[in-house]
């Protein structure tokens, strides 16, 4: 390994670790946020809780005092009036009780939907950012394993990075269509802010699940074919269209930082070390005209082409 490198990488190690701690504080002030939420719902049920043991309290004196009277007045009008009274106090007792089901009801609904939907990250989602982060690195690795291949049969730098590029621009683009009618779709009914909010989650958590199972339509399809290690340009560029794809279905959504990449002197230096939380389509506009210049992904780049030809 040359001094330039070995220097680059003592360079990028205390940046790894300042993104490292960064994503550590991500999560912890996630996890305190959803802490905090589940403290005031426990608030509020403890409230309710007490308010349901003053009216048993009140429902067994009431009955007590009713029995009493009866005993010693033995009138029935008195004892008309008073079965009418602990009618009406269990009747408020029932509605209290079903008030406080449905609280708990929708608190742990909506707490279940917000883990579901990403607004606290699940370390058991396999597509949480920490996740997509680790799979971006491992898309590097593979760059690194076929990069020696692609200068042995004299492939230009230039036209890889632009079919890379066009693979992370045409993932995104499908993912953005696909997440702009899925939202059309859900605001059809949001009639009043109650239902938005609730729209809202829903509506995120439709993406998520469409981020899972394009997930696992990939990961099942190349295990059957045998493409997971495949170290091929044209296996690489599926990956790449699949995880940008998945990066745009992120909240917020993430992009290889291509703008302020800058590779020094390796012209092959071509993917960014960072990924980004802007918009796929916005952040790669500046590039889509050079990039949508060369030949799509699908078509399968010419192995054998030559900067003769």
């Amino acid at each position: 390994m040359s001094t330039q490198s070995r220097d680059c990488n003592k360079a990028a190690a205390p940046q790894e670790l300042r993104l490292a701690e960064m994503e550590k504080k991500l999560c912890e002030a996630n996890l305190a946020e959803m802490e905090k939420k589940l403290c005031e719902a426990n608030t509020v049920v403890k409230r309710h809780e007490e308010e349901l043991n003053s009216v048993k309290e009140s429902l067994t004196e009431m009955n007590t005092f009713y029995k009493l009277s009866l005993r010693k007045a033995g009138l029935a009008a008195m004892e008309q009036f008073y079965k009418e009274k602990l009618q009406e106090e269990r009747s408020a007792h029932k509605e209290t009780e079903e008030e406080l089901k449905s609280f708990k009801d929708r608190v742990a609904g909506e707490v279940d939907i917000a883990l579901q939907a990403g607004n606290s990250e699940n370390m058991n989602n396999p597509v949480n950012e920490t996740r997509l982060k680790e799979m971006y690195k491992e898309l590097r690795k593979d760059w690194t394993r076929i990069k020696p291949y692609l200068q042995k049969a004299h492939s230009t730098p230039e036209r890889i990075k632009a079919w890379i590029q066009r693979s992370f621009l045409c993932g995104a683009g499908d993912m953005e269509q696909k997440k702009k009618l899925i939202e059309l779709a859900f605001t059809l009914n949001a009639d009043h802010a109650r239902a938005s909010n609730k729209v809202h989650e829903y509506t995120k958590l439709t993406l998520h699940n469409l981020q899972l199972a394009f997930y696992y339509s990939f990961i099942d399809t190349a295990a059957q074919e045998g493409e997971i290690h495949d170290a091929s340009l044209n296996n690489l560029l599926s990956k790449c269209r699949w995880l940008s794809g998945l990066l745009a279905l992120n909240n917020p959504p993430l992009l290889p930082d291509w703008i302020n990449h800058h590779p020094g002197q390796d012209v092959w230096n071509i993917f960014p070390q960072e990924i980004t939380a802007e918009s796929a389509i916005s952040l790669c506009q500046g590039h889509s005209a050079n990039v949508l210049k060369c030949l799509s992904p699908l078509q399968g780049p010419d192995m054998n082409e030559s900067e003769d030809h």
